[in-house]
């Protein structure tokens, strides 16, 4: 089985922490000697900490930058429109 040990920091995993948790994104972002932070994106941004020998249910797929650019647009997206929103509902 995978281990948080097996993440790369700075790449985006699709991951399931056990096998009854939904799907996850998350990006490995400093480790140290025993343990890992990770960034979760789902759904929206969380920082938090494993061990490094705690297991992963299952790695679902490595996620490349051009698949990250994607989804950062979808989010992106959303911000500017619900800044706009802002903008016109204040007058």
């Amino acid at each position: 089985m995978a281990t948080y040990a097996d993440l790369t920091l700075d790449t985006y995993y699709l991951i399931k922490d056990s096998q009854a948790d939904e799907i996850e994104l998350v990006c490995a972002i400093f480790e140290t000697e025993k343990c890992v932070l990770l960034r979760s994106f789902t759904p929206e941004p969380e920082d938090f900490w494993k061990m490094k020998s705690d297991v992963i249910a299952e790695i679902i797929e490595e996620v490349d930058d051009e698949k990250i650019s994607e989804f950062e647009s979808i989010y992106d997206d959303d911000l500017e429109a619900e800044f706009d929103d802002d903008i016109y509902s204040e007058e």
